[in-house]
C-alpha cells in the first residue's frame, strides 16, 4: 500500500484555508466595473465573465450582453480548480490566464479589460495583448493600467486583497483577425473572480492618408517636405492639407474656388467642402488681422462634412463701427 502525506507549514495553511473561505463567501460578482463610453455603440463588442465553469478549458462569456460567440476564457495551470461562488482559485501555484477573440471582421481601435482578484493581485508586467494578422502573433505596447477599487477582507495570516483593475490597449494602424490577452498572478493564494474585455469600433478610415498615396510616390511620401499636410508642391498657396479639404491637387495650381461676398452688409465666405468626418473646418473673423474672435463664425467636422459649397456667414454687420472685417479659413485633423 503507497501513503501519501502531505505536509504543509502551518502559516501558509492558515492563511490558504482563510483565503479559500472568503474566496468561497464572495460571489464573482463585477459590480466594480464599468461600462466604457463605446460599449453598445456600433461595431463594439463586449464580452464579460463572472462564473466560471471550467478550471483548465474555456469558458464561455456568461455576463449578459456578452457576445455569443468569438470569446474564451482559458485558466491554464492545471492545480487551478472552481469555488463553490464560481471563482478560479489555487493556493499552491500562479494562476495563469487568457482569453482568446477569434473572428474579427475589423481591427478594433481600442481594448479594455477589467479583471477582479482576491488574494495574490495580478503581475502588470504578464499582462499582455497580442494580435494575429495571418501571419504572426505581435504584442502591443504595454496596456494603460488603472487600480479601480482595492480593500482588505480580513486580517492577520488570512488577509485577503480584493482588487479591481483596468487595462488598456490601443490598437493604432495594425491589422488582427484574433487577439488573446494573457496575464498571470503576482503570487500564489489567487482567487479570481471575474473579468471584462471591451472592444471598441474599428478606428475610421484615414481618408487623407489613401489621397496621399495616390498622389505621390513612395519616396515622396517619405519626405514631407513634398507629401507633408503643411508642404505646397505646386506652389499655389495651398498647403497639401487645404488642397485635400478643399477638392484641390497638389500639383496643379488651383484656381480660386473661394467667393467672399457681402450680404447684407456681412461678409459671407462660401468654400468647397468634402465627406471626410475627421476634418475640422473653422472659419474665423476679425477686424485687425491681429485678434481673431471667439467663438468661431462657423465649424463643420464629423457627419456634418459632405461634399458640396459651405457658407460661413459674419456675425458682425459692416458700418462706421465696423469698417473692416476679414474671414479667414483654417482645417484641421487628428
Amino acid at each position: 500500500m503507497n501513503v501519501l502525506v502531505c505536509i504543509f507549514p502551518l502559516r501558509a495553511l492558515s492563511a490558504a484555508l482563510v483565503l479559500f473561505a472568503a474566496a468561497a463567501s464572495l460571489r464573482a460578482q463585477s459590480e466594480r466595473f464599468t461600462a466604457p463610453v463605446f460599449r453598445g455603440q456600433s461595431g463594439a463588442i463586449y464580452a464579460g465573465w463572472d462564473d466560471f465553469t471550467h478550471a483548465t478549458t474555456a469558458n464561455s462569456p456568461d455576463r449578459p450582453g456578452s457576445a455569443a460567440s468569438g470569446f474564451a476564457f482559458t485558466q491554464l495551470d492545471p492545480a487551478a480548480f472552481i469555488t463553490s461562488s464560481g471563482n478560479l482559485y489555487s493556493f499552491s501555484t500562479i494562476l495563469s490566464h487568457r482569453i482568446d477573440v477569434t473572428g474579427l471582421s475589423a481591427t478594433p481601435a481600442t481594448a479594455v479589460l477589467q479583471t477582479r482578484t482576491l488574494g495574490s493581485a495580478l503581475s502588470a508586467p504578464t499582462t499582455q495583448l497580442e494580435y494575429f494578422d495571418g501571419t504572426a502573433w505581435t504584442p502591443l505596447a504595454p496596456p494603460q493600467n488603472e487600480l479601480i477599487f482595492a480593500e482588505t477582507i480580513g486580517t492577520g495570516f488570512g488577509a485577503a486583497l480584493d482588487e479591481t483593475r483596468r487595462w488598456t490597449w490601443s490598437l493604432g494602424a495594425v491589422t488582427a483577425i484574433a487577439l488573446r490577452v494573457t496575464f498571470q498572478a503576482a503570487g500564489t493564494s489567487q482567487s479570481f473572480q471575474a473579468a471584462a474585455l471591451d472592444l471598441a469600433p474599428p478606428a475610421p478610415p484615414d481618408l487623407y492618408a489613401t489621397w496621399r498615396s495616390t498622389r505621390f510616390t513612395g519616396p515622396e511620401l517619405d519626405n514631407p517636405l513634398v507629401s507633408g499636410p503643411s508642404a505646397d508642391p505646386d506652389a499655389d498657396g495651398l498647403p497639401n492639407l487645404l488642397e485635400y479639404a478643399l477638392g484641390g491637387e497638389p500639383r496643379i495650381p488651383s484656381v480660386t474656388n473661394f467667393q467672399l461676398q457681402i450680404i447684407d452688409s456681412r461678409l459671407r465666405l462660401v468654400f468647397p467642402r468634402i465627406t471626410d468626418p475627421a476634418l475640422v473646418y473653422t472659419v474665423e473673423a476679425s477686424a485687425d488681422l491681429v485678434t481673431w474672435e471667439q467663438p468661431p463664425v462657423y465649424t463643420s467636422t464629423g457627419p456634418a462634412n459632405i461634399d458640396g459649397p459651405a457658407i460661413a456667414l459674419d456675425r458682425v454687420t459692416l458700418g462706421p463701427g465696423h469698417p473692416r472685417r476679414f474671414l479667414r479659413l483654417l482645417v484641421t485633423r487628428p
